[in-house]
C-alpha cells in the first residue's frame, strides 16, 4: 500500500506542478508543452531512492510524455482517479480541491509566485512553501502562507473557512499596495 500512496503523491504533485505552470503562463498550453512540463518535473524523481518502488510507473508516464501522440496529463489523471479509489485523501488533495473551488465559484485563480508583477484576484503561493508546509505523505505540518491583492479578501477568507478542512487567517494587509498575506492552516 505504501508504494500506491507514494505513486499517488507523485502523480498529485505532478498535476499540481503542471496546473500551476499553466496558470503562470497565462496562455493556452499545448499537449506537447504540457508533456514537457511533466517530463521536466518527473525526470529527477527517477534518481531519488525513496521513489524506487514506483520507478517503473514513473517511467511509463515519461514514455507517454516522450511519445509524439502521448498525453502524459491524461495518463496522470486516469492513474490519479484509479489510485484515488484505493488510497486515502490527503490535505494536499484538499488544497488542490480548494483552489479549484475558489476558481470555479469566485474566479480567484492560483499561481506560483514569481519575480513578475502580481495580478489582482490571484492567490499566489511560493513553490518552496508547498515543499516545507506539506510532508511527503501530503499532510500539512504548518500554515501555508499565501499572498493576494483583492478587494474580496474577506470573502476569500470566509469562503475558505466555510468550506471546511482549512482555516484561513489574515496575517497582515498592506493598505498602500493592497496586498494581503494569508495563512492557511488545518
Amino acid at each position: 500500500m505504501a508504494d500506491k500512496t507514494e505513486l499517488k503523491n507523485i502523480i498529485d504533485n505532478s498535476l499540481l506542478h503542471l496546473y500551476m505552470n499553466i496558470a503562470n503562463s497565462g496562455k493556452f498550453v499545448t499537449v506537447p508543452a504540457r508533456n514537457k512540463i511533466i517530463k521536466t518535473f518527473l525526470t529527477p524523481k527517477l534518481k531519488v531512492t525513496e521513489h524506487r518502488l514506483v520507478k517503473s510507473e514513473v517511467k511509463k508516464i515519461l514514455r507517454a510524455a516522450k511519445s509524439k501522440k502521448g498525453n502524459s496529463e491524461g495518463l496522470l489523471v486516469k492513474m490519479c482517479d484509479a489510485l484515488g479509489k484505493i488510497t486515502k485523501t490527503t490535505q494536499l488533495h484538499h488544497l488542490v480541491a480548494l483552489l479549484d473551488l475558489l476558481f470555479e465559484e469566485h474566479q480567484i485563480d492560483s499561481k506560483f509566485a514569481s519575480s513578475e508583477s502580481l495580478e489582482s484576484d490571484v492567490l499566489y503561493i511560493l513553490k518552496d512553501d508547498i515543499k516545507v508546509t506539506f510532508t511527503r505523505d501530503g499532510e500539512q505540518m504548518m500554515p501555508l502562507p499565501m499572498i493576494i491583492k483583492s478587494k474580496r479578501t474577506s470573502l476569500l477568507i470566509e469562503t475558505i473557512n466555510n468550506v471546511g478542512g482549512f482555516t484561513a487567517t489574515l496575517d497582515f494587509h498592506d493598505k498602500k499596495s493592497g496586498f494581503s498575506h494569508l495563512l492557511l492552516a488545518v
